[in-house]
């Protein structure tokens, strides 16, 4: 393995641990910061696809794990960088503007939380239903 991936694994784990520890507490109109999605965006302008969708499977069950959440990260997250990885520009790339990028973050995070919204109101249907029957 190379320093940098283990570089990147350690942040990673450091930024699971600042999200479950501190960011989760931090809330904003109900609303708090995903610091994984920010650390996969990170990680998908540095890596090509395959790689990138490893780090978010891993990090993502790790962020269930923690939270039990149990396959809502997970699916989110990995849906989002196999999506989305095309899209984000990389270091090779010419530098986009700034509407671009603004356009480009905002289209995956309103991704990434209509999936987790509605894999939620999915899994708390089944469970309303498995209650009533």
């Amino acid at each position: 393995m190379k320093p940098n991936v283990i570089k990147h694994i350690i942040v990673g784990f450091l930024m699971l641990v600042g999200q479950i520890m501190i960011f989760r507490h931090l809330r904003i109109f109900n609303a708090e910061p995903d610091m994984m999605m920010i650390f996969l965006l990170w990680i998908m302008y540095h890596y090509d696809r395959t790689r990138s969708l490893l780090f978010a499977a891993a990090f993502a069950f790790m962020q269930d794990a923690m939270l039990d959440l149990w396959g809502l990260n997970l699916f989110a997250k990995v849906a989002t960088v196999m999506f989305f990885h095309s899209l984000v520009p990389k270091p090779n790339q010419s530098k986009p503007q700034i509407a671009q990028i603004a356009l480009i973050f905002g289209s995956i995070v309103l991704f990434h939380n209509v999936v987790i919204l509605g894999l939620s109101g999915f899994v708390q249907s089944l469970a309303t239903w498995a209650n009533f029957t």
